[in-house]
């Protein structure tokens, strides 16, 4: 039997340790890889959301839209905030964070002032939540460009992002099932 020296012993301990820690980091670089690709992919959905919602709330002018008439028929989106929001606490900084709550509760506020059957559907109200679609464009225009500078990078931006629907023509009593 071969005999092993202490330096021999202490070679194999450190290897050990070595090769441990080694392992224990390759682990924790592929975790923060993961992580990050979640991060931007969730990310990617709720610029989609923010601007689909901000095409809502507005004309290609810029003008204020009937929001009763346009969004009583097509409402505004929250879906991949709702399914995305605790793990987007964990993943963002606070300052992100309030910045995609804020726009969030803009929204949620109009959608309910829309669908509540006591909202009184005249003038004076529409030009109410015509203020808060303002703000709520102006909020999602903010977390947007937060969204973009931190996290969306070129590559992420492979296929072109398609523009979501116009909904002007609602807003100017054109049907738009008809050819």
């Amino acid at each position: 039997m071969a005999e092993i020296s202490i330096a021999d012993l202490i070679l194999i301990i450190i290897s050990a340790f070595g090769g441990a820690w080694a392992n224990s980091w390759q682990r924790d670089q592929e975790a923060k890889k993961a992580e990050d690709r979640e991060l931007r992919g969730l990310l990617v959905l709720i610029d989609w959301e923010i601007l689909n919602n901000n095409k809502r709330l507005r004309d290609d002018e810029g003008d204020e839209i009937s929001l009763f008439a346009v969004l009583a028929i097509d409402g505004l989106r929250t879906e991949s905030w709702d399914r995305s929001a605790a793990r987007l606490t964990q993943l963002l900084p606070p300052l992100h964070v309030h910045a995609l709550s804020a726009y969030y509760s803009q929204i949620t506020e109009i959608q309910a002032a829309i669908e509540s059957p006591v909202t009184p559907r005249e003038e004076w109200v529409d030009a109410i939540l015509a203020e808060k679609g303002r703000q709520a464009v102006e909020l999602g225009n903010a977390a947007r460009g937060l969204i973009h500078h931190e996290y969306i990078k070129e590559v992420d931006r492979v296929l072109p992002v398609p523009e979501p629907p116009d909904h002007s023509a609602i807003e100017e009593g054109a049907v738009t099932d008809r050819p």
